[in-house]
C-alpha cells in the first residue's frame, strides 16, 4: 500500500511469503535446533508437525541459520528468486525432499482475502491517525512487513525499516501499537 497521491510513502505487508514460510515448516518439522538469533522467529504455528525425514538434525541448526539469513536477505533483490541452503549439503537435500510437503501446508494455511483486506484498512487508520497527531503529512518513508505463522508476539527487526512479525499479532489489538511506532519512527 503506498501514498497514491504523491507517493511519499509506502507500506509493504508481505503475508504468506513462500521461501520464508518453506524454511520454517522445514525446521519444525525436522525439529532443527537452531542457533539463537534476534531474526530467527518462535516456532511454526502448525497443530500437528510431521514426522522428521532424517535420522537426526545434528549439526542442521547453523545452516539453517545461515539460509534463514540468506532468504532474509535476498527481499533486496526479488528477481534472486528462492536461495537454495547452498554450501549446506545436509540442508539442502532435506529441503528440496521436504518442498513439496512445505508447499502443501503453505497453501493450507494462507490467509482469507478478507484477512487481507482488514490489515490493509487497519494500516491505514494508523496512517491517518500518526498524520492528524503531527500534523502534517508524513515525510517519504517505505516500510516492509512480513508476516510469517509462528507462535511468537515479538516484532523483529530483521533490517532497515523491515520486520518480521507473526500472523497471529497482525490479528490483535497489540498490531496497532506497533504499527503505529514503526511509522512515527520514520514519519
Amino acid at each position: 500500500m503506498h501514498n497514491e497521491l504523491d507517493g511519499s510513502w509506502k507500506i509493504d505487508v508481505r503475508r504468506d511469503d513462500q521461501s520464508l514460510v518453506w524454511a520454517l515448516w522445514i525446521r519444525a518439522a525436522e525439529r532443527i535446533d537452531v542457533p539463537a538469533d534476534d531474526a530467527v522467529p518462535g516456532p511454526l504455528d502448525i497443530d500437528v508437525l510431521p514426522e522428521p525425514s532424517t535420522g537426526g538434525s545434528s549439526g542442521l541448526g547453523p545452516q539453517w541459520l545461515r539460509w534463514w539469513h540468506r532468504l532474509l536477505s535476498v527481499r533486496d533483490d526479488p528477481r534472486a528468486g528462492i536461495p537454495e541452503p547452498a554450501g549446506a549439503p545436509g540442508l539442502q537435500a532435506v529441503a528440496q525432499r521436504r518442498r513439496p510437503e512445505a508447499e502443501a501446508w503453505r497453501r493450507s494455511a494462507v490467509t482469507s482475502e478478507a484477512e487481507r483486506d482488514a490489515d490493509r484498512d487497519a494500516t491505514w487508520q494508523v496512517i491517518d491517525e500518526v498524520t492528524r497527531s503531527i500534523g502534517r503529512r508524513p515525510r517519504p518513508f517505505v516500510i516492509e512487513i512480513f508476516t510469517v505463522p509462528v507462535r511468537d508476539d515479538s516484532v523483529r527487526t530483521v533490517g532497515s525499516n523491515r520486520y518480521l512479525v507473526a500472523d497471529r499479532l497482525v490479528a490483535t489489538p497489540a498490531w496497532h501499537a506497533h504499527l503505529d511506532r514503526m511509522i512515527r519512527e520514520v514519519a
